[in-house]
């Protein structure tokens, strides 16, 4: 006890305000996505609410595919290059980070549109999710835009800013949500059109409050506008651990890349695979189900996102070792109100959805344990990246997928919707049985002076 007091007591105010404001706004989102599915449940019924859960696979993944090794890379060198009050390599590494999402935005419309009648004939044919595929490729494109300038904050500790859009977006969404309730408007397109709507306001707001040249670099030698699709790391700005593992940071973020894209992908294939082989009832009462592990959702991800900008600026072995204690005590702290709110979840489901309890209170105990564990892994794979691990993580990343894949195809015939929810606890198991003994040893090699 007296260990973990220590521990806490050295989290610094900024910290702890920091994981507040990210929790508080990803706590938004995710009500957001919550209430909007009970509308939807509600007016229009299971069936209607797995159309809606595939839309939203697709679109986050959309959005993803453009996040893959760029934020995190962006995050990691603008971190020391602003560190090192380098401001002009700083903006350089996020106008790099803005335009590629950019790119990707416009990608993703267009691969959508050519891709969507494939996509609903061969992979997820028939249902009334077929026809809204075309419209997710758009989703994700207004949610890449978004989140465009999330590097630029994340380096500057800004998560006041981060926490202000999520909420933004968050509230305009479940307005708009409520108000076509009110009008008994409420249907399956008319959700997707006003959350592109929301969506794409909230991208006008983050062009007006971010400042230009994170956007943009500028050469003041020959004073012309230059649109940064690139950026080059020194030797003195890539970081002090990258030499000691010979990892330069074009091949950082190339693994990084790699890693992020299976991880994009394994935590989508849940509703992908149960999409393809079971009705889209089932598929509504998987989503439901999921959505008791919301809170358990934000308490990972809101660690994760106040974490990596920290680590990023790790300088020292002495350093590096006691921020693996800290975060790892306070991991184990938030654990505690986890397996409380896991065991309320007997009862829960009979409150807000009394007529599907039945079907959803053992999955959604199931789903909730994979978050339990993935707070143990979260300070790992955090510090694990800083440290220059992501090939590391390449090899891990593409076992879980293996493991989920298989577990799926040969399980969910015979076990249905827990199929899904047993592969991704094996996944978090096999992580948590990897990296952590490798981040160990790593750690113990080091010699930094």
């Amino acid at each position: 006890m007296e260990r973990l007091t220590l521990a806490l007591a050295q989290v610094s105010n900024k910290a702890r305000a920091d994981f507040v404001y990210t929790g508080a706004a990803q706590g938004v989102g995710l009500a957001t996505s919550f209430f909007t599915a009970l509308l939807i449940t509600n007016y229009l019924g299971l069936e209607q609410l797995g159309a809606y859960a595939l839309i939203l696979s697709i679109s986050t993944f959309v959005a993803a595919l453009a996040e893959v090794g760029v934020g995190q890379t962006a995050t990691r060198y603008a971190s020391v290059a602003h560190a090192n009050s380098d401001t002009t390599k700083c903006n350089e590494v996020l106008a790099w980070s803005i335009n590629v999402r950019i790119f990707f935005a416009i990608a993703s419309t267009v691969g959508g549109a050519y891709s969507a009648g494939w996509l609903g004939t061969h992979v997820w044919s028939g249902g009334a999710s077929s026809e809204f595929i075309a419209h997710a490729f758009v989703l994700g494109a207004f949610t890449i835009l978004q989140q465009c300038a999330n590097a630029y904050y994340y380096t500057h500790h800004n998560f006041r800013i981060l926490s202000f859009l999520t909420f933004l977006n968050s509230a305009l969404i479940l307005g708009g949500a409520l108000v076509l309730a009110w009008f008994d408007l409420l249907s399956l397109e008319s959700v997707v059109y006003m959350s592109m709507a929301a969506t794409l306001v909230t991208f006008f707001v983050v062009i007006l409050i971010t400042p230009w040249r994170a956007i943009y670099a500028v050469d003041e030698s020959q004073r012309w506008l230059r649109f940064g699709f690139r950026f080059q790391v020194s030797e003195e700005s890539s970081g002090p651990v990258d030499g000691a593992y010979g990892i330069k940071p074009q091949n950082f973020a190339f693994y990084l890349l790699v890693s992020s894209l299976i991880v994009t992908i394994f935590t989508r294939l849940d509703i992908w695979m149960i999409s393809a082989l079971l009705s889209e009832t089932e598929v509504g009462i998987y989503k439901l189900a999921s959505y008791f592990a919301i809170p358990l959702a934000l308490v990972v991800g809101a660690l994760n996102t106040t974490l990596w900008p920290r680590a990023s600026k790790l300088i020292n072995q002495a350093m590096i070792s006691g921020f693996i204690r800290k975060t790892l005590w306070v991991s184990l702290l938030l654990m505690l109100p986890m397996s409380s709110y896991v065991l309320s979840l007997n009862w829960l489901p009979k409150v807000i959805f009394p007529n599907h309890a039945a079907a959803v209170t053992s999955l959604a105990i199931a789903l909730c344990i994979r978050y339990i564990l993935a707070i143990l892994i979260t300070p790992a794979a955090v510090v694990g990246y800083a440290l220059g691990m992501s090939r590391v993580y390449v090899l891990v990343n593409s076992l879980q997928l293996a493991v989920i894949f298989t577990m799926n195809s040969a399980l969910i015939s015979h076990y249905g919707l827990y199929a899904p929810a047993m592969a991704l606890i094996a996944s978090e198991m096999i992580s948590i049985s990897i990296i952590w003994p490798l981040l160990r040893k790593r750690v113990r090699s080091l010699a930094i002076v």
